[in-house]
């Protein structure tokens, strides 16, 4: 960034130094989350690693959502598949499988701690048993 800064003081840069230019930003960004947050930092690499594979952006993207993966698996079933949901990731990313297996996982435990629980049947009793009184006194 800093020997591209330096030539566009000679001149403006063509479109393929741009874009390597914001390349390098994007992944200062991501990098900076990685190993903080862990969701985030799995979106910024893959952005990067999908479309071009810069750098060694697709290790950082697999890394990063191994350890979003973990930790998905550690908190509250419902709230993982909530969080998933809303990084409107593909779902057919090969690189994203170990997400895809803990969100499947989750995905049935929160139904099942969702569902209502089973219905049992509480015995009642008979009724209880009435003596009629009679006229005549019981010794």
């Amino acid at each position: 960034m800093y020997d591209l800064s330096r030539a566009e003081r000679f001149g403006p840069l063509d479109k393929e130094a741009e874009d390597w230019r914001f390349s390098a930003r994007y992944y200062l960004l991501a990098n900076s989350y990685f190993g903080l947050n862990w969701g985030l930092s799995s979106d910024l690499f893959l952005e990067l690693c999908v479309p071009a594979a810069v750098w060694d952006s697709c290790d950082r993207a697999s890394v990063s959502i191994e350890r979003y993966a973990d930790q998905l698996d550690e908190g509250d079933p419902c709230e993982a598949v909530r969080e998933y949901e809303a990084w409107e990731w593909s779902p057919d990313l090969p690189i994203l499988q170990p997400v895809y297996d803990v969100v499947a996982l989750m995905t049935d435990r929160c139904a099942a701690q969702s569902a209502p629980p089973p219905v049992t049947e509480t015995p009642t009793p008979e009724g209880t048993p009435v003596e009629t009184p009679s006229d005549t006194p019981v010794p």
